[in-house]
C-alpha cells in the first residue's frame, strides 16, 4: 500500500469520527424550552375559529318573496261585483315579489342595506252585464327602494346562523281596472315598513342564502290619475285601496366580494 493512499484513508476515517462526534453533541444538548401560549394568544386562536369566513364586507343580492295581504276593501269590492253581476272574479290570496340590492356588513354581525323591490298581484274572472259576459280584471303592482340594516350571529350550527331586520322604504304602486270597454288606471305613493326574523347560511367563501319572515305594513289608498281620485264602482263609490299589509316569505341569495 503506497503512502498516499495511507493518507486518504486516515482522512476519511478521521472525518467520519467527527461528523459522529458533533451529531451525537447536538442530540445531547438540551431542547430549548418555548414559552406557554398567553390568554391573548389563545383568545386570538379561538377569534380565528369561531369568525365568519374571509371576505370584504360588500355583498350583491337577489330576492324572491311571497306575500299574503289583507285586501279587505278590494275583496269587498270583488263580492259586490259577484253578488250583483253574476262575477266569477276570485279574492287577491298572495303577491309576488321580486328584488335585487347591495348590502353591508358592519363589526359585530350588524349589517346595512338598501334594496330594490317589485311586488305584483291582481284578480281576474268574469261578469255578465245586460245578458253578455265580459271579462273582468284588476292589475296592481308596485316597486320601490327600502332602505333596512340589522344583526346576524353566525354559526349557531355549523354554517348556519340567526338574523334580525328591520326596514323602511318608499313605494310607487299602479291600479288598473278593466271591463267591458270601461279601462281606469291611476297610481299612489306610500311608505313601508317591516321586521322579521330569518336563518342564513354561509355556503362557501362568497356565498350565502338568507330565509326569512317578516311583517309589513304596505297600503296605498289614494290612487290619481290626473283627473280625480280612482274609486271603486260601487256603492258609496269608494276610494280604491289595495293594502299589502301582512306576512311576507322571502328567500335572498347574496355575494359577496
Amino acid at each position: 500500500m503506497n503512502m498516499k493512499a495511507l493518507f486518504m484513508g486516515v482522512a476519511v476515517l478521521a472525518a467520519a469520527a467527527l461528523l459522529s462526534s458533533f451529531a451525537a453533541a447536538v442530540e445531547a444538548a438540551p431542547a430549548k424550552e418555548q414559552p406557554p401560549p398567553t390568554r391573548l394568544a389563545f383568545t386570538a386562536f379561538e377569534g380565528e375559529k369561531e369568525a365568519p369566513v374571509p371576505g370584504t364586507n360588500l355583498a350583491v343580492f337577489l330576492s324572491g318573496g311571497y306575500g299574503l295581504p289583507d285586501m279587505e276593501e278590494l275583496d269587498r269590492y270583488v263580492d259586490y261585483i259577484n253578488g250583483h253581476f253574476s262575477g266569477t272574479v276570485s279574492h287577491v290570496h298572495h303577491y309576488s315579489q321580486i328584488g335585487f340590492g347591495v348590502e353591508w356588513r358592519g363589526p359585530a354581525g350588524f349589517f346595512a342595506g338598501m334594496g330594490f323591490q317589485w311586488i305584483d298581484s291582481g284578480v281576474k274572472g268574469s261578469t255578465v252585464f245586460s245578458g253578455k259576459t265580459s271579462a273582468f280584471r284588476i292589475d296592481i303592482d308596485a316597486g320601490g327602494l327600502e332602505l333596512y340594516g340589522g344583526k346576524r350571529w353566525f354559526r349557531l350550527a355549523g354554517p348556519v346562523g340567526l338574523e334580525a331586520l328591520a326596514g323602511a322604504g318608499w313605494y310607487r304602486s299602479r291600479y288598473r281596472e278593466k271591463e267591458n270597454g270601461y279601462d281606469v288606471s291611476g297610481n299612489c305613493w306610500a311608505p313601508g315598513f317591516r321586521g322579521g326574523l330569518g336563518i342564513v347560511v354561509e355556503c362557501t367563501e362568497h356565498l350565502m342564502v338568507h330565509a326569512g319572515a317578516s311583517y309589513r305594513f304596505l297600503r296605498f289608498d289614494d290612487y290619481e290619475n290626473g283627473t280625480g281620485t280612482v274609486r271603486f264602482v260601487s256603492p258609496g263609490h269608494p276610494d280604491a285601496e289595495a293594502d299589502f299589509s301582512g306576512f311576507l316569505f322571502e328567500g335572498r341569495a347574496a355575494w359577496r366580494f
